[in-house]
């Protein structure tokens, strides 16, 4: 990649499901020189139906590239993904695919499509968790499968939304959109990564595998301030706070056995693994 303001920088998708260590690699991406970060534009957007029922107001500072989720309109979303960014050699935006269904003609021009895959077990069981504290304020007895509104959690679960957008993009943007697994990527960070960075036309470098545990990189970052907020409030316990200090791809938990999954999260694990065993077939395999 030039560094010549006139030459077009390289951009990169990771679309993913939430829980599946995407702000980890966006921290991780962060560290490509002369690279800018946006997280979760399409985010935004559920965000101005969150802020209807809770309006605490946390403070935030030093964040030079926030903004408001009264933005976030589909048009905007793809013209900030579109935009110039004189001096930059990477753009790099994770985002939900599921903030995009249904409105795949949004899907930003001059990208490089890759999706995040992780278990569902863990997905879930992680989501159900963040989800909780919310939830049992007003529904004591909340059933992850049911309960939850549509603006905090898809009606497709996450993983079908994602398969969906990724076989159009497949047979309509980018025949080889890249695939990881976050596990492979947890258990063999530099065989993953340095692949990763192969595909996508991005320099490999050692800062990629380890980096700062400060939390200062994530200051130049495009987010949505309420986005932000949401990490600091008490309810989510810092929903974040372990991505941003992270200093490196730290090794995956053990999946879960079914007998340990919360019944109510069943029903979401069921209807996702079709789509998740698809994708994970078609994953960038670690080289061991």
């Amino acid at each position: 990649m030039a560094s010549d303001d006139t030459i077009e920088p390289t951009r990169v998708m990771l679309w993913c499901v939430p829980r599946t260590v995407s702000t980890v690699i966006t921290k991780c991406m962060s560290f490509v020189k002369s690279s800018r970060s946006l997280l979760s534009l399409l985010v935004g957007r559920i965000m101005l139906a969150l802020r209807k029922s809770n309006r605490r107001n946390v403070k935030l500072e030093g964040l030079e590239h926030v903004f408001e989720e009264d933005q976030c309109t589909y048009t905007w979303v793809k013209g900030q993904l579109e935009a110039e960014y004189p001096g930059k050699n990477l753009i790099f935006c994770k985002d939900h695919a599921y903030g995009l269904q249904g409105k795949f003609e949004m899907i930003p021009k001059g990208y490089k499509h890759t999706f995040l895959i992780r278990h569902p077990y863990k997905v879930f069981i992680s989501w159900r968790k963040l989800l909780a504290p919310f939830m049992q304020m007003i529904s004591p007895q909340f059933r992850l499968c049911d309960d939850v509104p549509a603006f905090m959690f898809p009606s497709k679960y996450g993983f079908m939304e994602q398969f969906e957008l990724y076989q159009y993009i497949k047979a309509n943007v980018d025949p080889s959109p890249i695939i990881l697994d976050a596990d492979d990527l947890l258990s063999n960070p530099k065989s993953v990564v340095e692949q990763y960075c192969s595909g996508v036309g991005i320099p490999f470098s050692d800062s990629l595998l380890e980096w700062p545990s400060s939390v200062d990189v994530m200051k130049k970052w495009k987010a949505a301030r309420r986005f932000l907020h949401t990490n600091m409030l008490q309810q989510t316990g810092g929903f974040l706070d372990a991505a941003l200090h992270s200093s490196r791809f730290n090794p995956p938990k053990e999946t879960p056995s079914v007998t340990e999954l919360p019944e109510d999260v069943i029903p979401c694990v069921e209807a996702s693994m079709p789509c998740y065993q698809q994708m994970y077939e078609m994953r960038l395999k670690p080289e061991v």
